[in-house]
């Protein structure tokens, strides 16, 4: 077997490989993207149930306020009762008036506040219910994630330990080479020679799509254990087994 050849079988094996840990990272990405969007609504409860705390206590203190009015004015209008001038009489009623005036006010913006905690309760409503429907994706997204990783790992340990044991028979260079461009391409390492036109000898590269000089896929034609990359991205360059017997022909 060339070291094309067993390149491929490296590069099949770690697809699968790459595959399956794609779908245990995606599985659990997306538990944890659940997770950190119930902590969100989480926080913006805590946030809004102490902001229904800030709006309640206003109101009380100003129902208070409006409460020691009317005690004043209660008291007013006693004196008023014993006063024996019509100077301090109207004095004190000019007082009462004022004192009601401002319980109105008092009163009025403690109804402001009271409406205020309303919207903010229908508020609260709808972010348990987001809470609630957000728990039941986590508890969908934590038995996928079990899931996926019950079947992966039945899988996954094998498959790295066949790629381990193709990878022992690369040399050293092809497997440097062979790293090097997996990092690069996330684990696209290697590419078919797609012919466009025999006669005019014009052929491209299956993973970059751009033109390939002649004299590489020559080079793949005499099935030399060289290995030849694309010059466009680097991928490892191979003849799928139509284009081998075309060749040969």
């Amino acid at each position: 077997m060339s070291q094309l050849e067993v390149l491929r079988q490296l590069f099949k094996v770690d697809q699968q490989v790459r595959g399956f840990q794609s779908r245990l990272e995606g599985a659990t990405g997306r538990q944890q993207q659940q997770s950190q969007r119930l902590n969100q609504l989480e926080q913006q409860k805590q946030e809004l149930t102490d902001q229904i705390r800030h709006v309640q206590a206003t109101a009380n203190g100003l129902e208070r306020q409006a409460q020691d009015v009317e005690l004043r004015v209660g008291t007013m209008r006693e004196r008023m009762n014993t006063v024996t001038s019509n100077k301090e009489y109207s004095a004190l009623l000019i007082e009462v008036n004022t004192l009601k005036n401002n319980k109105s006010k008092l009163e009025d913006e403690a109804l402001d506040h009271i409406g205020r905690i309303d919207q903010l309760d229908g508020k609260m409503t709808n972010l348990d219910k987001q809470i609630s429907n957000r728990k039941k994706l986590i508890d969908s997204a934590e038995s996928e994630m079990q899931a996926c990783q019950q079947e992966v790992s039945q899988h996954l340990e094998q498959l790295i330990a066949d790629r381990d044991k193709i990878s022992e028979q690369v040399p050293s260079p092809a497997r440097a080479i062979f790293e090097r461009v997996a990092r690069i391409h996330d684990g696209e390492t290697m590419a078919v020679v797609v012919e466009e036109n025999r006669k005019t000898l014009e052929y491209s590269c299956g993973g970059c799509f751009l033109n390939l000089p002649i004299e590489n896929v020559n080079s793949l034609m005499m099935q030399t254990d060289q290995i030849i990359c694309c010059p466009n991205c680097g991928r490892i360059l191979y003849l799928n087994e139509e284009l081998k017997t075309a060749f040969a022909q």
